[in-house]
């Protein structure tokens, strides 16, 4: 797995997440058990419930704990707004709508673009298109709509 890029924040997240579904694996294999003690599970669907959940708890699991291990921390104090970097703010202009927007540069597991300002993996077109861009610089961002184009207008760091 290639390096996971992300804050401190967003790394204590995810190590505090990680313990709270390893919590949960007890509670899902004494389900599991409770529903395996029905009898027949070619037709019981609490034990395929179970199971389900069990599953789908443990994979969870496994990807946190990936991501953690292969996590880049981003110092956010150590950044300077030279160049767009996860951890900072950027409001760029969409030059065909002429419409402002600013985004938050955050690793995957932090994302949520429905927030304002929208956080934005460095992993996602917009994110990965606005990397390593400065001030004034324009860049096309290939999206599922199609290409937007966009002037960075203002790199920050990001408060919380």
């Amino acid at each position: 797995m290639d390096k996971v890029m992300m804050t401190k924040k967003e790394y204590d997240n995810n190590v505090a997440k990680l313990g709270e579904l390893k919590d949960k694996l007890p509670g899902a294999a004494d389900m599991l058990k409770e529903a395996r003690s029905h009898g027949d599970l070619s037709e019981n669907s609490e034990f395929d419930a179970a199971r389900e959940y069990l599953l789908n708890l443990e994979a969870e699991i496994e990807t946190l704990e990936a991501e953690i291990n292969n996590a880049e921390i981003i110092n956010e104090a150590e950044l300077t707004t030279e160049v767009v970097k996860v951890g900072h703010k950027v409001k760029v202009k969409d030059t065909d709508s002429k419409k402002e927007m600013t985004f938050v540069i955050v690793g995957k597991t932090e994302s949520d673009p429905f927030c304002v300002p929208a956080k934005v993996s460095n992993e996602s077109p917009v994110g990965m298109g606005l990397l390593g861009h400065g001030v004034g610089d324009k860049v096309e961002i290939f999206v599922p709509g199609g290409a937007r184009h966009f002037k960075i207008l203002a790199i920050n760091k990001r408060e919380e």
